[in-house]
């Protein structure tokens, strides 16, 4: 089942950028180019409504909890065993957005960005400790 998670969280991120996100990021060409962008044209609706956070920082937030939960599902929610790897990505996203801060990295830095790494790699985390205790629950009762 987390790994069903996992692939809706991807895909959910995935979804917000081809619906909302503008066209003129490279994503979009490559659509172009394999014959899609027509296709994903007519799915895209009008809508605007839509808070700024959700098309902008939502999705990194659901790929990076996507990232922790097939890491974890890897090492079978041993986090002592995957807690190097798991580290990569938050560290990675978090040390980014902050060098953006400090004018290291290109971009634009962005509490809500930074809120929504912390948020996704917290979550992914109890997540993994949370499958742990219950993997043990189920080899205690067996």
């Amino acid at each position: 089942m987390t790994i069903v998670f996992a692939f809706l969280s991807l895909w959910s991120g995935a979804m917000i950028y081809i619906l909302f996100r503008p066209t003129n990021l490279l994503m979009f060409n490559i659509l172009y180019s394999i014959g899609l962008m027509d296709f994903v044209n007519s799915i895209r609706p009008n809508l605007r409504d839509i808070p700024e956070w959700i098309i902008y920082s939502l999705p990194d937030g659901l790929w990076l909890f996507s990232y922790c939960l097939f890491i974890g599902s890897i090492w079978n929610f041993e986090l002592k065993r995957c807690f190097c790897v798991l580290m990569i990505l938050p560290i990675y996203a978090i040390l980014h957005e902050i060098g953006q801060n400090v004018h290291f990295v290109s971009g634009t830095f962005d509490w809500i960005d930074l809120t929504t790494y912390l948020t996704a790699f917290v979550l992914g985390l109890l997540y993994i400790i949370y499958n742990k205790k219950s993997n043990e629950c189920l080899i205690k009762k067996n």
